[in-house]
């Protein structure tokens, strides 16, 4: 075989490994951009859930017997938390809540709110507060709260349930903006001084020999001790 051939069929059988890496890294990637969305749409199922469930419970609540309500809301917290354990974020939560809760319009301005509601660190009960005025001021209920006038107070439960799920998420929200927060490096501790050993001859400093040793010291004073005889 010439050289020319020999080189030329080198070339073709890098340039076919090359392919084949390429192929395969790929494929690779195509394999993990699926396997994310996959478990986007898992992530979002397991939230929609949480929140039907709540909606379910809610919706056979008479509006009175607030032990079932406290209860209800309990659970809704404790799944919403069981979710973030095992791997669901925060986003993906709010997404959820948005689409089912909130009109396109009302979503900006529940962002600002929470945007200042994490800047003065509002407490849960605060955070309930401004959820249920919200929802009073914009009756922000979507699709999943939507009445269909077969029950006189479900328009005000609606109202309440949705106040519950927009705090649950904000505090959620709040929570993770916090964890997220580094910790500003601390200035290096500067070294302590060592201390000085203790002088073996009691004495605690040394003279300028401008007086005479007291009598007998002269071998053992370093106080006095110039020219000492």
């Amino acid at each position: 075989m010439s050289v020319n051939k020999l080189m030329s069929a080198v070339l073709i059988s890098s340039l076919m490994m090359s392919s084949s890496y390429a192929a395969i890294n790929q494929a690779a990637v195509s394999e993990d951009a699926f396997a994310v969305k996959v478990q986007g749409i898992r992530n979002f199922a397991d939230i929609d859930n949480v929140f039907s469930q709540y909606q379910y419970e809610m919706d056979g609540w008479d509006g009175a017997d607030f032990v079932v309500k406290n209860e209800a809301e309990q659970r809704l917290r404790q799944d919403l938390n069981q979710l973030m354990s095992s791997g669901v974020s925060a986003q993906e939560i709010q997404s959820v809540m948005e689409a089912r809760i909130l009109s396109p319009k009302a979503r900006a301005e529940y962002r600002m709110i929470v945007e200042a509601l994490k800047v003065q660190k509002a407490s849960a009960e605060e955070i309930s507060k401004v959820a249920m005025n919200f929802m009073n001021s914009n009756q922000a209920s979507g699709s999943a709260f939507s009445s269909d006038g077969a029950r006189i107070n479900y328009k005000r439960i609606a109202v309440i349930a949705g106040a519950v799920i927009l705090a649950a998420v904000i505090v959620i929200s709040i929570k993770n903006c916090k964890d997220k927060k580094v910790e500003p490096p601390q200035p290096p501790v500067p070294p302590v001084p060592p201390v000085p050993p203790s002088d073996p001859q009691g004495n605690n400093g040394w003279g300028n020999g401008d007086q005479d040793a007291p009598g007998g010291s002269c071998s053992h004073n370093n106080a006095e001790n110039y020219n000492c005889v």
